[in-house]
């Protein structure tokens, strides 16, 4: 009896629950002209299925910057320029949106031409890609919601350009874009199977028998 006890208590863990799991669930979208106003949806964590132990929300951005010089001297320029998209979030859920809405900004997209010589004329540089992103450890209650649902993300933005070096005579334009999407993981217990009592009593009672059955029928020296 003493080896059939273990085998019989891991079937009754077994029977009462599972390991822990993860779900991930995700939204993204693609590059438009500045400025920008996106948005994307998530689903609450469905408390009939099990305990959250977790929240980790990763808001990402995708930028693109061209720029367009003029140099109306007579001679060349040596400049540097450079353009930073910033990102601001906020949500449809107040306790997701308390936090984002403290982020000035959630996420800054920074691209440089570094040094550049211009000729007399038009010149364009570009597109310079950028891109960022921030992984949040949220409190899971903020996500709980029995029955399900669903929240939104928003994304705006603001955009800013530099010019350094012989800028006597230049002029500079920026044109950008960006997208923006989010990833939230949940790290959660599923709630234990639900086995009939019946159904366990004849469980452990076909293992008692069997148990009985093998010491029986030990075999004769």
């Amino acid at each position: 009896m003493n080896r059939i006890l273990p085998a019989l208590l891991l079937t009754g863990l077994l029977a009462a629950g599972l390991p822990a799991q993860a779900a991930s669930l995700s939204f993204s979208n693609a590059p438009e002209l500045t400025p920008i106003t996106q948005a994307g949806t998530l689903d609450l964590f469905d408390t009939s299925i099990g305990t959250l132990q977790s929240a980790k929300l990763t808001i990402f951005g995708v930028g693109s910057s061209t720029f367009s010089f003029d140099n109306t001297s007579s001679g060349s320029r040596n400049v540097t320029a450079a353009s930073e998209i910033s990102l601001y979030t906020s949500s449809s859920l107040s306790g997701l949106a308390t936090i984002l809405n403290s982020l000035l900004p959630t996420l800054s997209l920074t691209a440089s031409t570094g040094p550049l010589t211009l000729a007399s004329g038009f010149t364009a540089v570009g597109p310079l890609a950028s891109s960022g992103s921030l992984e949040l450890d949220l409190d899971p209650s903020i996500f709980l919601s029995a029955g399900g649902g669903n929240f939104t993300v928003w994304c705006e933005n603001t955009d800013s350009k530099s010019l350094q070096g012989e800028t006597a005579g230049v002029s500079m334009s920026l044109s950008t874009s960006a997208g923006c999407g989010a990833t939230l993981v949940y790290d959660y217990l599923p709630n234990p199977s639900k086995v009939s009592e019946p159904a366990t009593l004849a469980l452990l009672g076909i293992g008692l028998m069997g148990a009985l059955t093998s010491r029986r029928r030990k075999p004769r020296h």
